[in-house]
């Protein structure tokens, strides 16, 4: 599909270069950005990940400390 704005010239009709490489141009840029928003998600996503996996080991590693801290439980 080629976007081209028609003008209407005394005795003749042209397309612009212009319009057509400026609306390329506009395609290329938005399919860019929807690139870089996914990237940003995935990446968001990611770290969220990375941060769960953090926290769960956190607690983890707190109830140990805490089970070790009882005095007379552990035998």
């Amino acid at each position: 599909m080629e976007f081209l704005r028609t003008f209407s010239c005394p005795g003749r009709k042209w397309k612009t270069r212009t319009t057509t490489r400026s609306w390329k141009r506009r395609q290329r840029n938005k399919e860019a950005a929807a690139r870089c928003r996914q990237r940003r998600l995935e990446l968001m996503h990611t770290l969220q990940e990375q941060v769960d996996k953090q926290k769960d080991e956190n607690r983890k590693k707190d109830n140990q400390i805490k089970e070790l801290e009882e005095p007379g439980e552990a035998g």
